[in-house]
């Protein structure tokens, strides 16, 4: 259990580097939780480490409402791979 969802996104990084055997993964929340961890996934991408990234997402018809988060998800992080 971690405070924060970077720590947890760089502890699985670190998990995974650790056990090459296994994947580390994190789960977050949307919004906030989900940009969060836009720095992990990027450290995880640049050394190419397996992880998976989970995160929540509203649906489409509440976004923009001022409702939980007000913006994409997918958006604020577009990775190319």
């Amino acid at each position: 259990m971690v405070r924060h969802e970077a720590g947890g996104g760089h502890a699985a990084e670190g998990y995974a580097k650790a056990d090459r055997e296994s994947r580390g993964s994190r789960f977050a929340t949307s919004g906030p939780g989900a940009t969060n961890l836009i720095t992990p996934i990027c450290d995880a991408m640049m050394d190419s480490v397996p992880v998976v990234f989970i995160t929540g997402q509203v649906r489409t018809e509440l976004l923009g409402t001022g409702r939980f988060s007000r913006r994409p998800t997918r958006s604020g992080s577009r990775f190319r791979s």
